[in-house]
């Protein structure tokens, strides 16, 4: 793909659909938005998506997906467990939070095992450069301390404009930092010994001068093909494009898969996250879509192929009131199965509905 169409037309997947809640109200049906949820790091709470991110990673490695939520005052974890639950959230780091001067608009902050322990790190991208807060055996992180003095504003990234996202695009085992600048895709890949490459371009796509806008076209990392390397996924205008990661540090050139999750399909920014997560656990990531009436998955392939889009749930869509402005929705195998799982974020409950 050379550019970006972009014009909109067509119906999200499973067509106008009757909406079954106003806007704004509580997603319904509440007794089967999961299989289980909790009063924390929602609305009622005081957490709100301009402020206070809230994230899935394995923090403690013990296989199974944490909430982590950055709010007023620091970091919060809830540890997943066997059972599909979570645990309470306590403060685990005295950073990362608006009351240190981290903002959504201007600070992305992610988890990914960078170093290789089996733990999520948190990473967080401030003014000057790229922090990195490691995960610790015994339920606690490391002071935050500067790694690459590169991927922020500073350096001229911009939320607005150039998506950051880690995944382990060589199959090192650890997390690379993936930046997408105006000219193309940029990686600095992580070291065991916790330290990162310097930052080097490796494709020459999946930037705003190809017509890649961040209010149009998510960019996400996962393992579609199921070779432990991290690929691209971008969802252009006119469908889905991937770009494998290889072993020897390289990229292959984006490629259309699926024609669908884009734009022209009637996807929005604003209206219908996708994600990627091993939803049926094949250890291949699939796409997940938000729709208007619900989740619909296409399930990724040894083949390199992605398939056709399948609905799965009927709950966590536009229709039944959820709100990219006020509801998060998040993947991660909270439960430790190995199939992931999906956590969505309410106006006053967590809501967690495990596969």
């Amino acid at each position: 793909m050379s550019s970006v169409a972009l014009v909109a037309a067509g119906i999200v997947l499973g067509g106008p659909a009757r909406a079954v809640s106003s806007p704004g109200q509580e997603p319904p049906p509440l007794a089967t938005a999961g299989n289980y949820s909790l009063p924390a790091y929602s609305e009622a709470q005081g957490w709100r998506v301009d402020r206070h991110p809230r994230l899935l990673g394995d923090v403690n490695g013990d296989r199974r997906a944490d909430i982590v939520g950055f709010a007023n005052d620091g970091v919060y974890v809830s540890y997943g467990q066997i059972n599909g639950t979570v645990s309470v959230p306590l403060k685990k780091v005295d950073e990362f939070g608006v009351n240190q001067g981290w903002r959504v608009d201007q600070h992305p902050r992610l988890l990914g095992d960078v170093n290789g322990d089996g733990r999520a790190d948190i990473v967080g991208f401030a003014s000057e450069g790229t922090y990195v807060s490691y995960g610790q055996a015994n339920n606690t992180f490391t002071p935050a301390a500067r790694k690459i003095d590169e991927f922020g504003a500073n350096q001229g990234w911009r939320v607005d404009q150039h998506p950051r996202l880690l995944g382990d695009v060589n199959g090192d085992g650890q997390a690379d930092v993936v930046g997408f600048a105006s000219e193309g895709t940029y990686v600095s890949y992580g070291r065991p010994n916790s330290t990162f490459s310097a930052v080097a371009r490796k494709v020459d796509e999946f930037g705003a001068n190809q017509g890649w806008r961040v209010d149009q076209h998510p960019r996400l990392l996962g393992d579609v093909n199921g070779d432990r390397r991290a690929d691209v996924v971008g969802f252009a205008s006119e469908g889905t494009y991937v770009s494998y990661g290889q072993a020897n540090n390289t990229m292959t050139p984006a490629a259309r898969k699926v024609d669908e999750f884009g734009v022209n399909q009637g996807w929005r920014v604003d209206q219908h996250p996708r994600l990627l997560g091993d939803i049926n656990g094949d250890r291949r990531a699939d796409v997940v879509g938000f729709a208007n009436i619900g989740v619909y998955v296409s399930y990724g392939q040894a083949n390199n192929t992605l398939g056709a889009p399948t609905k799965v749930l009927n709950t966590y869509g536009y229709n039944s009131g959820w709100r990219v402005q006020r509801h998060l929705r998040l993947i991660g195998d909270i439960d430790g199965n190995r199939r992931e799982d999906i956590v969505g974020f309410g106006s006053s409950r967590t809501y967690i509905h495990t596969f």
